[in-house]
């Protein structure tokens, strides 16, 4: 996870089929709504043996505490409780599985290539794609 060490801004395109993603989240219209509109930083920070991820948008901040494979329980810029697990495959190839979020199981897969990280997100077979890139 050492490559991913920064803050990456979420480009200004609208992720792909995000709005068959979430569809497939089964969330309600107005969380929809909210994360329609959020455009998000991510900075992940090694503290010791553990991580941090902040995740903003706006003027709304929320810091996960983590080890590499150990789930933990947080909540999302909107107050949603989930249980996440963050894994790496190789150097620049993170994933996570989320749980008690949506519906169903929320599987993330973030490819970090130069100054850019493809987050992709799928649930129930249908997945949605951001691009990040180093700020």
């Amino acid at each position: 996870m050492d490559n991913f060490v920064g803050k990456w801004e979420q480009s200004d395109a609208e992720p792909t089929n995000f709005d068959a993603f979430l569809d497939a989240t089964g969330l309600p219209e107005e969380a929809r709504a909210k994360l329609k509109a959020a455009r998000i930083t991510v900075e992940y920070v090694k503290d010791g043996d553990s991580w941090k991820i902040i995740t903003t948008s706006g003027s709304h901040s929320k810091t996960s505490v983590l080890q590499i494979g150990v789930p933990y329980q947080s909540t999302d810029l909107l107050g949603r409780k989930f249980t996440n697990v963050v894994t790496m495959d190789g150097p620049n190839k993170m994933k996570q599985t989320c749980t008690e979020w949506a519906e169903s199981t929320i599987e993330t897969e973030s490819v970090l290539s130069g100054d850019t990280i493809t987050l992709t997100c799928t649930t129930k077979g249908v997945s949605t794609t951001s691009v990040f890139k180093r700020a």
